[in-house]
């Protein structure tokens, strides 16, 4: 059985008003811990809280656990990388925002895609932000209408995704942000033990009857989506 990593970034940029950012990170974590077999120490966290300073935040401290993550990814493995915060659209297209005015871009996601799928493993993105549909700019839009040209569908990635490319994320209940709640909500209920296309399918779902405006998406193969969460195929 291959080794499971996850990094989960959580940043509310000295925005008091995005502290479920925090929240939410912080159940996610004790929710794959709990159910899907992350050991705790093969889950980075990081977070923008009064702790931490400015270089363990930084777009370079984040790039760079991501590429150390990568660097120890091997056949079998899989990786989980969680992002709660600002989504924006650059040149048109998804990006994450960081510190200092910089971006983590699908492009830079790519090259990440490309080294794992040499190495035989999984590569999962959680998106909780705005304007997060396509951000894995090649993989297949399973749910969602964010991406005009599916194009031919190949292993690209996953990608689950908060809303669609020309959304906002508002979506927030009591002590959390509700796309990282709903996802602990029924991971939690089956125990860890359900695919991509049913997981999203559940949240979507409970968006709608919440009546909040955002769809949420999910972007990978047909064989995917009726994958196991975060389990090696």
């Amino acid at each position: 059985m291959g080794k499971k990593r996850a990094l989960l970034v959580a940043l509310k940029f000295n925005n008091p008003d995005m502290i479920d950012s925090h929240i939410s990170c912080h159940r996610f974590e004790e929710c794959i811990t709990k159910h899907c077999g992350f050991l705790p120490q093969d889950i980075c966290k990081i977070i923008d809280d009064k702790n931490s300073k400015p270089h363990e935040v930084s777009y370079d401290a984040i790039r760079r656990q991501l590429h150390c993550f990568q660097e120890m990814t091997k056949s079998g493995d899989v990786l989980l990388f969680y992002y709660a915060g600002h989504g924006i659209l650059e040149k048109g297209y998804p990006a994450l925002a960081m510190y200092d005015n910089l971006t983590i871009t699908g492009q830079h996601l790519q090259l990440i895609v490309e080294n794992l799928n040499a190495r035989k493993a999984v590569f999962t993105v959680i998106a909780d932000c705005c304007h997060s549909g396509g951000l894995l700019r090649y993989a297949y839009e399973q749910i969602g209408r964010s991406v005009v040209d599916r194009g031919e569908m190949q292993r690209q990635g996953i990608l689950l995704s908060a809303c669609q490319q020309f959304q906002v994320s508002l979506g927030t209940v009591e002590c959390g942000l509700i796309f990282t709640e709903l996802l602990i909500q029924f991971i939690t209920e089956a125990n860890g033990i359900i695919t991509y296309w049913d997981l999203i399918t559940k949240v979507k779902l409970a968006l709608c009857k919440t009546g909040a405006i955002q769809i949420p998406g999910l972007y990978c193969t047909d064989e995917e989506a009726k994958a196991q969460i975060f389990e090696h195929f």
